[in-house]
Order: C-alpha cells, then sequence, then structure tokens
C-alpha cells in the first residue's frame, strides 16, 4: 500500500493537465507514489495512470470521490499550475513518519494560461 495518494484533477480533460501529469508522473515512479487523476473523459489507462471517472461533479465531489478511492494512508491535494520540484516525494514522505498534523513543500508555478481552465459549464454555475 502506498503511503500517499496524489489527486490531480483534470475536469478540463486530461490535456489540460499534461504537464502537471508528468512532474507527478515521475514523482510517483521514483517513490512509489499513488497517483490519481480525476478525469471526466474516457481515458486509456494502458500507460498506468490511475483514473477515476469524475463526470458530471464539480471540483469537491471530484476531490471526495478520488480521496474515497485512493488507497494510501495520506492524501495529498495537487493543482495542474503547481508542479512538484525534483525529490518532492522524498522530502515529504519521510515527515509523514513524525507525527506532524500537517506537512507541505514547495512546489513551482507551473502553467498559467487559461487554456487550462476551460472547464465544464456546470462547474462555473
Amino acid at each position: 500500500m502506498p503511503k500517499l495518494s496524489v489527486l490531480l484533477p483534470a475536469l478540463g480533460g486530461l490535456e489540460t493537465v499534461r504537464t502537471a501529469l508528468d512532474r507527478w508522473q515521475s514523482q510517483a515512479s521514483a517513490s512509489g507514489l499513488e497517483l490519481i487523476v480525476l478525469c471526466p473523459d474516457g481515458v486509456d489507462t494502458a500507460d498506468g495512470l490511475r483514473v477515476v471517472d469524475t463526470r458530471g461533479l464539480l471540483l469537491h465531489e471530484a476531490r471526495a470521490r478520488g480521496i474515497r478511492e485512493s488507497t494510501a494512508e495520506y492524501v495529498f491535494l495537487a493543482e495542474y499550475h503547481c508542479l512538484p520540484d525534483e525529490g518532492w516525494a522524498a522530502a515529504i514522505l519521510p515527515r509523514l513518519d513524525e507525527g506532524w498534523d500537517a506537512i507541505g513543500s514547495r512546489l513551482a508555478a507551473g502553467v498559467t494560461t487559461d487554456a487550462a481552465c476551460a472547464l465544464p459549464a456546470r462547474t462555473l454555475a
């Protein structure tokens, strides 16, 4: 069982989070993190992605579904525009065993265009 699940919302479709997805996938493969993509699209998971169907859900509902579907003891709520530095997981994972109430680490600014903000109309209501 992984120690930490990272939930990456892709409510505008998988391609809207490609940069963040690539960075989180490198963290997951290096450390055994569970990466869960919250996506309304029918996505081919042959590349090892764990995708939770969020069709028709608002962001908070999609995250709640992702948390229920995660298998790790801890959950990190990621965003498409916040990218982990190299070694992020190596810095965070040992801290989980130290008894802190909350932990965090520096994240780099990622995508800053409006293209990644294209969400289904229901999410904007």
